[in-house]
């Protein structure tokens, strides 16, 4: 079971707004947008790290949402700190982590679904994958890393993610192309938003 992870606890300070993620697009939240179609990808409770404005995106969540919330109280410190809080909270029986990003309102919920399915698949036959997916030839996010990361998850000193171990495990890279454009956007300043 590859366990979703959804980082809504960062600062925004590139969008100039309180926190870009409470921004309304045709009545919905950004978050609500990216939560929404992580919903109906139907891949099981998503744990949601929260920060900023912790209440209000809490207040955002559907009751019909399967969901387990984590707060990072060293939200203020970057990414890295989030994704070791859901790391550290995830079941022991997940076989991976797909880390996905609360200002990706774009993606579709089939890709989702197709990113976890191909992941499972090759987390058959090696239990040190890394599925990257990508459009038009260029890397997006959501990455999933094998739960055997965890470990150095837990240990980065870096403040934006998994990005050394990737790099440091390149031979367990897979790069699944996937014809869906809402992997290029993601949302960090105002401007953003006329591309959406």
């Amino acid at each position: 079971m590859t366990q979703v992870i959804l980082l809504a606890a960062g600062l925004s300070n590139r969008f100039g707004a309180p926190n870009k993620l409470l921004h309304l697009i045709d009545g919905k939240s950004i978050f609500q947008h990216t939560l929404s179609n992580l919903h109906q990808a139907k891949l099981g409770k998503i744990i949601i790290v929260t920060g900023l404005d912790r209440d209000k995106i809490i207040e955002q969540i559907p009751h019909y949402i399967s969901y387990q919330e984590v707060f990072n109280s060293s939200y203020k410190s970057g990414m890295t700190s989030s994704i070791q809080a859901a790391v550290k909270a995830s079941p022991s029986h997940a076989s991976g982590y797909m880390i996905c990003l609360a200002d990706q309102i774009k993606i579709k919920p089939q890709t989702y679904f197709s990113i976890s399915l191909a992941y499972e698949n090759l987390y058959l036959a090696n239990h040190q994958t890394i599925l990257v997916p990508s459009y038009q030839n260029q890397n997006a996010n959501p990455v999933i890393l094998a739960a055997n990361y965890k470990e150095d998850i837990l240990q980065l000193k870096t403040s934006n993610g998994c990005k050394p171990i990737v790099l440091e495990n390149e031979q367990h890279i897979h790069t699944l192309a996937i014809d869906d454009s809402g992997l290029k956007y993601d949302i960090d300043t105002v401007e953003d938003l006329e591309e959406i």
